[in-house]
Parts: C-alpha cells; structure tokens; sequence
C-alpha cells in the first residue's frame, strides 16, 4: 500500500492515466504519482512513437513514409479524405472538471482532463478524430449493427473534449486505425450521447479519484508482476499472483 503525501496536486487525468491506474495502481502511483520509479520504453513503445511521428508528417508536410511504413500510404489518404475545413494532427486539448475546454497546459484554469487527437478534421457541425493504433486490436462485433467496434472509451473521451471546444459540433465520426493488422473500427458519437458515455465512465474513473484522494494505491499482482514491472519494492515484483 502506498500514500502519497498531503501536499499532492488537484486531481487530473487521461485515458492512459486510468488504463495504467487501472492495470496496477501501485506501480501507477510509483511511474506517475510519486515519480520514484521510471519505467524505460520498450521496444513496441518505441516503436509506436516512431510511427506516430511519420502518419503526422506525412499528413501536416507531405513528407514521404519511411520505407518500413509505405504501406500505410493508403491510410494516410484515408485521413485526408473527405475534404474538410481544417484539419489538425496531434491536437493537444484539455477541458475542466466543469466540462469547459481549456489548453493542454493551462496557467489560468485547472485542467481536469488531457487528450491528443492523432488526427482532427472539422466541418461546421460535423467532426471526426483518428487515433492510430500500433499495437494488437482489441475489438468485439457488435450484434446490434453486425459491425466491428474497439473495446476502449479513449475515442469517446476525446470527443467529449472536442465537444468541448467546438460548440457548433453535434456529431463526431470516430476512427481507429489498426496499422499493423491493416484495418479501422468506426463509430459515431453525438453530443446527446455524452451523458450515457459519462454514465459508463464515472464508476472507473471514481475509483481513480477515490486513490487521489485516500492516497491508497494497492496492488493488483498478475504475469506482469514477473518481467515487465519497475517497481522492484512491491512484494509482487518477480513473482506475480502465484
């Protein structure tokens, strides 16, 4: 168990902040919180960012993919189509606990919740945000549209922020982009949607503030315990839930 200490800052968050809180509060509060233990960049990390950094390119200046990612030329043109009023690639957008936008880093507002759009396009009314995706999908069919969704809120979350921001949109095209396995889950969110996507979200996310507030961080051992964790003073490390 561990307690951060009283002088800990307001609560804020992201989607990485509770996935990371949520696979093992311990070692979050070690990698994020205290900041006493830093977890070095694997090999799939790095590799994600690289990719990330050349689809940006590639959409913002027309730079030409490395050779090892041509074959996402196709996705590139599936961002830039249709034409739209602006687009934008790596947005940063905050917003306040009162749902209000805000910067990313805000001198002026406290900022609840943090996000990055891979890529954002705009057009009167209508929005639509792409998050590229590097590692192994995570979908699930769904039976009502016979179609296949991504198991993850993170597009749902962003695109509250871009509600946020953009008081004249009222329907948002959300997409994520499978690079290595060379396919896109698609799903619409409209404003009114929000507060069933927040209804879904607030017991997850309570538990997050309920540790910010207690600073009770327990651990949660599983296989990971055993190769892939910093945090060498858990009495998990090396050896997990056996």
């Amino acid at each position: 168990m561990d307690t951060i200490t009283p002088n800990r800052p307001p609560f804020a968050w992201s989607y990485s902040a509770l996935n990371n809180f949520e696979t093992c509060a311990k070692k979050f509060y070690h990698v994020n919180v205290a900041k006493d233990v830093k977890e070095e960049k694997g090999e799939a990390l790095k590799w994600g960012d690289q990719a990330h950094a050349a689809m940006a390119n590639a959409l913002s200046h027309h730079s030409p993919l490395p050779d090892d990612m041509k074959k996402w030329q196709k996705w590139v043109e599936f961002a830039r189509q249709p034409k739209c009023d602006w687009m934008k690639v790596e947005e940063r957008m905050g917003m306040t606990e009162k749902m209000q936008p805000c910067e990313f880093f805000d001198k002026r507002h406290h900022v609840w919740f943090r996000t990055v759009a891979d890529v954002l396009k705009v057009s009167n009314e209508v929005a639509r945000v792409i998050d590229w995706k590097t590692g192994k999908s995570k979908t699930y069919l769904d039976q009502s549209t016979n179609t296949w969704q991504t198991d993850s809120e993170q597009l749902d979350l962003a695109a509250a922020v871009v509600f946020a921001h953009y008081p004249s949109v009222d329907t948002i095209r959300l997409d994520y982009v499978w690079l290595a396995e060379d396919f896109s889950t698609t799903n619409v969110i409209a404003r009114q949607d929000l507060p069933q996507m927040w209804q879904r979200m607030l017991p997850r996310l309570n538990k997050l503030k309920q540790a910010h507030a207690t600073g009770v961080y327990q651990p949660s051992p599983s296989g990971l315990c055993i190769k892939h964790c910093p945090v060498r003073s858990c009495q998990y490390h090396g050896i997990g839930n056996r």
